[in-house]
């Protein structure tokens, strides 16, 4: 809206200055050809005694107000007819003034070929524009048999006419017009500004799981209905890729599961029947191997089922407070812990699957334990907040820049200079814990700390 204001503002003033130019060009071309009619006369060779009321004539056919607005001056051979104005300025050096013909009238024209008609009569009025005491003035020249007359006006006055015209007479419209144009301009800009705005709504609410709100137009301007069409487009076309990933990752991990089952299973019977120890460390490596393959089918099958809304939960009431207890103490030894701060309240019931749940808190101590610096503690809270039950995990790492920080949650990263462990896991574990988290109604996001300290914060719905 501001931006539209700032619009019509400019416009406005480009209308005024192009209507005040216009205006002004025709009053000084009705100054002129005033000035040449009036030069015309053959009265300025009277008698002495009649000059007063010429200038006085002059002066009101000109419309000045003032008797120094006019200069007039008569040069003839004869100084007993050459005459001047009393505001005449001597310091006036006509020789040196450049005459020309320019902008003469279609009217004047006219007037001046009916004058010619007549015997004796000028045949042609030069003009010139010139400054001096601090004044323009527009002054004309006109040849007659007996002599020379010059006429001229002083600029200011004709402006100050101009302005006191303008304001009684055309300023009450120029308002009203320029309410109006603001009116317009306003209505204008909601009425494109409204599609636009509703297009760039859909295209923020725009979930990455659902690509299925389309945009519909009712504007009748073709540009931002074909940028609707495109956008939809553009829509489906996500819409389909996503489809193609969601379906490769869950095939790949279901078609995953069952041969490498299998293959567990005959490692294990190997293992078991080998006597040879080299043989037997052999298999043990390979059977760690395909528990890890077993463990990537279970994350993809789970994270598939997470992107297309179909990741089922046994949803129970659990009291999380003694859940993380117990996963802390089932973890401190298994995940090498160091030093735990622990600030959890008593009695944190939430609705939830309890399996997926512990996967989340397991791929999360894992994360942080594997990340942290030695002798470095790791604090973990948990309190209800706003009808939420949030948990905060806190270590102490390798400085993690802000563009390893907004990559965290992507699939398959890992901050190759954050920790010395890192090929221990493949990148999938703080993924699936963001989606068991949103499955739940609650979030995992990654604080905004110092680059050393790395702190999660788990929200889930309390019961």
């Amino acid at each position: 809206m501001l931006a539209s204001t700032m619009l019509s503002g400019v416009l406005i003033l480009c209308l005024g200055l192009i209507f005040w130019e216009r205006l002004w060009s025709l009053e000084l071309r009705e100054l002129n050809d005033s000035l040449c009619m009036v030069a015309q006369r053959d009265d300025f060779y009277s008698e002495p005694a009649h000059r007063p009321y010429l200038e006085v004539d002059i002066l009101n056919r000109l419309g000045m107000r003032l008797p120094s607005d006019i200069l007039i001056k008569v040069a003839t051979d004869d100084v007993s007819t050459g005459w001047k104005s009393n505001h005449w300025h001597e310091a006036l050096s006509l020789d040196q003034i450049a005459w020309h013909r320019e902008d003469i009238s279609e009217f004047y024209i006219q007037y001046e070929s009916l004058l010619s008609k007549r015997v004796g009569a000028p045949a042609f009025c030069d003009q010139a524009h010139v400054t001096f005491d601090s004044s323009n003035w527009h002054l004309v020249k006109v040849k007659h048999s007996q002599g020379t007359v010059y006429v001229g006006a002083r600029l200011e006055a004709l402006s100050s006419r101009l302005i006191k015209f303008f304001y009684p007479s055309v300023f009450p419209v120029g308002v009203f017009l320029i309410v109006l144009l603001l009116v317009c301009v306003a209505w204008l800009a909601r009425f494109v500004s409204k599609p636009v705005s509703q297009l760039s709504h859909a295209m923020q609410a725009v979930d990455r799981n659902k690509f299925d709100d389309e945009v519909k137009l009712n504007s009748p301007i073709p540009e931002l209905k074909e940028l609707a069409n495109a956008y939809n487009v553009m829509l489906g076309k996500i819409r389909e890729c996503i489809a193609q990933s969601q379906r490769f990752s869950a095939d790949a991990a279901h078609e995953l599961k069952t041969p490498l089952t299998i293959l567990q299973g005959k490692i294990e019977a190997a293992i078991n029947k080998v006597e040879d120890d080299k043989a037997q460390n052999i298999l043990i490596e390979l059977q760690t191997q395909v528990s890890h393959l077993t463990s990537i089918a279970r994350k993809l099958l789970l994270l598939s089922q997470a992107d297309t809304g179909n990741l089922s939960l046994e949803k129970k009431q659990i009291d999380w407070s003694e859940q993380l207890k117990a996963q802390l103490n089932d973890s401190s030894e298994l995940l090498d812990l160091p030093s735990l701060h622990l600030s959890i309240e008593p009695s944190l019931i939430i609705v939830g699957d309890s399996c997926l749940l512990m996967r989340l808190c397991t791929n999360l101590l894992t994360n942080i334990s594997k990340y942290a610096l030695p002798n470095t503690p790791i604090r973990i809270s948990s309190r209800r907040v706003d009808g939420m039950v949030e948990s905060r995990f806190i270590n102490t790492s390798k400085p993690l820049s802000f563009q390893q920080r907004t990559h965290l949650f992507d699939r398959f990263y890992r901050p190759e200079d954050a920790g010395s462990q890192v090929q221990a896991g493949v990148g999938l574990g703080l993924s699936l814990a963001r989606e068991i988290a949103r499955a739940h109604g609650g979030d995992l996001v990654l604080e905004n700390t110092a680059e050393d300290i790395v702190e999660f914060k788990l929200t889930l719905p309390a019961a």
